[in-house]
């Protein structure tokens, strides 16, 4: 078979695994990139030069060998924005091999995101009530909104740096754990979760705290600790549903942490 006909018997198949080895290629074939439910692509013993930006299209591809080619570099975007690679084999070619992969670990920013959306599938096919993902993420997967259902959520990917916008459709979430990630600030349409009773921030980035949370009209406890919060909105003891408020950790300048050992009602009557 020659080119073309392996890459339509393997988009007739609905393949996952494509092999484009020894055929004296010079560049990958445009083809290629419509096949999107492809897991493994070789590309091994060719002449190719170039590696399109294109295979950032691919994103359950886990398997790329591109051993023996003429490849001189490859664009820092496709190494950023690629999807998660399990095998990545650039070996015998122009380039240096091992800082390149080393870049690509380091700042692949859908490292372990195809696993978080096979699980988010699988809650799917349950009730999808709960979920909790606490592998490394850099990206906060926008799937999670698909699950209107949701009372329970915990991401802690360790990574994450912000929440999109779209949080809104978990209309039924109750709890939503997001400690121990980078995160410094929420999007504004967290206000519309209505029935979230419970929030934990621990371990972030926050330098100002969050006054949306005091839009929640049924939250009870909210944790901050662990994070750069010099200060914070005393109206946290006014809020009429509140009962708990930790921010212990935190470099406060006008609040000592101590009393947040106090009971929270006591604390209400001494500041709010």
């Amino acid at each position: 078979m020659d080119t073309l006909q392996l890459i339509n018997e393997a988009k007739t198949q609905n393949s996952k695994t494509l092999d484009l080895s020894y055929l004296g290629l010079t560049f990958i074939p445009e083809q290629v990139f419509d096949l999107k439910n492809l897991e493994t692509l070789k590309l091994m013993n060719n002449a190719i030069s170039d590696i399109s930006e294109r295979l950032i299209e691919l994103k359950r591809l886990k398997h790329l060998y591109l051993y023996n080619n003429n490849i001189k570099s490859i664009s820092q975007k496709l190494l950023v924005e690629m999807p998660y690679l399990e095998n990545f084999d650039l070996g015998d070619n122009p380039l240096d091999y091992h800082s390149t992969v080393l870049y690509h670990q380091q700042n692949n920013r859908w490292l372990n995101y195809n696993e978080c959306i096979d699980k988010i599938n699988k809650e799917k096919e349950c009730d999808g009530t709960s979920f909790a993902f606490g592998e490394t993420l850099k990206v906060f997967p926008i799937e999670i909104f698909e699950m209107p259902e949701l009372i329970y959520l915990e991401i802690a990917g360790k990574e994450i740096t912000e929440i999109p916008v779209g949080i809104n459709k978990l209309k039924k979430l109750k709890y939503l754990h997001l400690s121990n990630n980078k995160l410094s600030a929420l999007p504004e349409d967290i206000t519309q979760l209505d029935k979230l009773e419970l929030i934990s921030l621990d371990t972030n980035n926050f330098e100002v705290f969050p006054d949306i949370l005091l839009k929640l009209p049924n939250i009870q406890r909210i944790h901050i600790s662990n994070n750069k919060l010099k200060t914070f909105n005393k109206a946290v003891f006014k809020h009429p549903t509140l009962t708990n408020f930790f921010a212990f950790e935190n470099p406060l300048v006008d609040f000592d942490e101590k009393l947040f050992n106090y009971d929270f009602e006591t604390l209400k009557q001494k500041f709010g």
